[in-house]
């Protein structure tokens, strides 16, 4: 019992459109249509069966292709039979193919190669074989392949002489041939079928094959030996067995899968934005860019991204980076970088002074801090930087407030993000100045309160930020100023000490932090 299959189709058919007839010609499909399968040069139906069990079941004849077209029967071992369409979409009924079912091997019969000549113009006869072998020592510029009939199979060895790179023109009717391999004593072993119009490929085998430059290929692409091309689109898995040289542009729109060997890629490349491109274990890849929400990058330097984490199978490093400000300024985003943190603390305010009489001042509030993470940045865009100056102390009166930190838009466009300045101490510091709040931050902290003045001859301690002390009181003397950035100044101490000013606030700070 023999299985054969059929794809209902046939060349040479003219598209109607709206009643027009296109001058185009395509390959029909004719879904749903009639299968008749004759004893051959009869017109006596067939005994067919829809599988080998033993007994078989039998299958009605003719019988009906499915919904793409394809249709597949059972029958006797040595039959000889003639596969007829015809029915739906089909004008005039027509064979597909005359074909022997054999599958033992006492009634096949060897065929043996026929031996043409080289000729830059040779003729390939298909009334006297349909192997042909030939061994290239030039170009092949105008092949002629005569007396075909509908499925016709052309079996072609071409092989290239000690010298190597002779070259084979296809005639127009081979549709999407390939380049033959072009090494010295390199061959190509090659199957076509002809439909009535062309020559459509079956299989290709050889040293070194080429694949026609700007393929593309929406299948599976199984690379088991070396292969090169000059340019390559892939939209949907490709398999790497031994190496895949790519000598121009690559783009790969689905993931790349390399079971062994390496990519091969030497030029520039496109990957998508998410899955996975494997490179497998060779040591010839060209891997792209790790960016943030690509899901990851596995062979030579395995690296994956879940969304919440990065891990990697080998060693790898993500060097934090930073640029501090202490005065204004403009931060340019550097190359690469699409997102920072930001921290904006405002200035620290000015201890009040002590009076004439007996009373101290109070410690100034500390600057209050905000956060921010920005994202969506453009490499080389820049980012206003404005860095809040300490309040500064004035005698037998209250301190000056500390200057307000932020970070506005540059030529990146942004919301601006407020670190608000601390208060200035009170004068006579038995009550604190009101705290404030920063604005526009993911995070928005408020000032830390200066202490208010214990005692008639010594002021309040300056407010603490949150990176470190304020300014110590003074003992009827001036206050000290905030030691560390966005930190109040300390108060001033009364009585022997008179009229005096308390500690200026420390200025403020602006940080940007990032990842590279």
């Amino acid at each position: 019992m023999q299985r054969i299959t059929i794809q209902a189709v046939k060349g040479g058919i003219q598209v109607v459109t709206g009643g027009q007839t296109s001058t185009t010609i395509v390959e029909g499909s004719f879904p749903g249509c009639t299968v008749s399968v004759f004893n051959t040069g009869t017109l006596v139906l067939a005994t067919l069966f829809g599988d080998n069990l033993s007994p078989p079941t039998p299958k009605s004849n003719p019988f009906t292709a499915d919904a793409s077209g394809f249709a597949f029967f059972y029958a006797a071992n040595g039959s000889r039979v003639d596969m007829q369409l015809s029915g739906t979409g089909i004008t005039v009924p027509f064979l597909v193919a005359s074909d022997i079912l054999v599958d033992d091997g006492t009634l096949l019969t060897t065929i043996a190669p026929q031996t043409v000549a080289f000729s830059a113009t040779p003729t390939f006869d298909l009334s006297q074989a349909s192997w042909f072998k030939m061994t290239l020592t030039g170009n092949v510029t105008v092949p002629a392949f005569t007396n075909p009939q509908i499925g016709s199979l052309l079996l072609l060895s071409l092989t290239q002489n000690a010298a190597g790179g002779n070259t084979f023109a296809w005639p127009a009717a081979f549709l999407h041939p390939p380049t033959i391999a072009s090494a010295a004593n390199a061959v190509t072993e090659l199957i076509f079928k002809y439909d009535g119009v062309n020559w459509r490929s079956v299989a290709a085998t050889g040293d070194n094959l080429q694949v026609p430059s700007g393929a593309n290929i929406t299948g599976i692409l199984m690379v088991q030996g070396a292969s090169t091309l000059a340019s390559l689109t892939v939209t949907n898995n490709t398999l790497i067995g031994g190496t895949l040289g790519v000598t121009g542009a690559v783009t790969l729109t689905v993931p790349l899968a390399g079971t062994s060997g390496g990519t091969g890629i030497s030029s520039a490349a496109t990957f998508p934005a998410s899955g996975v491109i494997d490179t497998g274990t060779g040591t010839t890849n060209r891997l792209p860019k790790f960016t943030t929400g690509a899901s990851g990058i596995i062979g030579n330097s395995s690296i994956t991204d879940d969304g919440t984490k990065v891990s990697s199978s080998e060693p790898f490093t993500l060097t934090p980076q930073k640029q501090i400000f202490t005065s204004n300024g403009t931060f340019t985003i550097p190359t690469g970088v699409t997102a920072v943190k930001v921290l904006v603390l405002g200035a620290g305010g000015a201890g009040g002074g002590a009076t004439t009489t007996a009373a101290s001042g109070g410690g100034g509030n500390s600057g209050a801090p905000a956060t921010k993470w920005l994202t969506g940045l453009t490499p080389g865009n820049t980012i206003a930087v404005t860095v809040g100056t300490g309040g500064t102390g004035v005698a037998n009166n209250t301190g000056n407030n500390g200057g307000n930190s932020t970070i506005a838009s540059g030529t990146q466009v942004i919301t601006t993000v407020t670190g608000i300045g601390g208060a200035g101490g009170n004068l006579g510091g038995n009550a604190q100045p009101a705290a404030s709040t920063s604005t526009n931050g993911d995070i928005n902290g408020t000032t830390s309160f200066g202490s208010i003045a214990s005692f008639t001859n010594s002021g309040g301690v300056g407010g603490a930020s949150i990176m470190g002390g304020g300014g110590q009181y003074g003992t009827a003397t001036a206050g000290s100023a905030g030691v560390s950035p966005g930190a109040g100044g300390g108060g001033a101490g009364g009585t022997a000490g008179g009229a005096v000013a308390g500690g200026a606030g420390a200025n403020g700070i602006v940080i940007f932090e990032w990842v590279s």
